[in-house]
């Protein structure tokens, strides 16, 4: 996987989650401490891929699944405004070995 373009495309859908037709369009609350969650993991993950050339996978396992976590409930609270689960596939870059 890489890390660096990963980091780049979750700060591109951070931004689309900033917007204000999807922050109007949910329960407010419950947005944004799931956002909160996201900002949190998207910042370790920043941490991580910029602290070595070669990252270690227990270090990196829970931040990817805390942002999977995080990225399912935004999922859920956005609903058909975002199809974020789909759009997070879309974006995952792969490092071509």
């Amino acid at each position: 996987m890489d890390i660096k373009g990963l980091v780049e495309n979750l700060d591109t859908l951070s931004d689309i989650l900033k917007s204000n037709p999807i922050r109007e369009s949910v329960n407010a609350d419950d947005f944004k401490n799931s956002y909160e969650r996201f900002e949190a993991a998207l910042s370790d993950l920043r941490v991580v891929a910029k602290s070595a050339a070669v990252i270690d996978p227990n270090k990196l396992k829970p931040i990817i699944e805390s942002l999977g976590e995080a990225v399912s409930e935004l999922d859920k609270l956005c609903g058909d405004k975002l199809n974020l689960l789909s759009f997070v596939s879309d974006i995952t870059p792969i490092k071509e070995i």
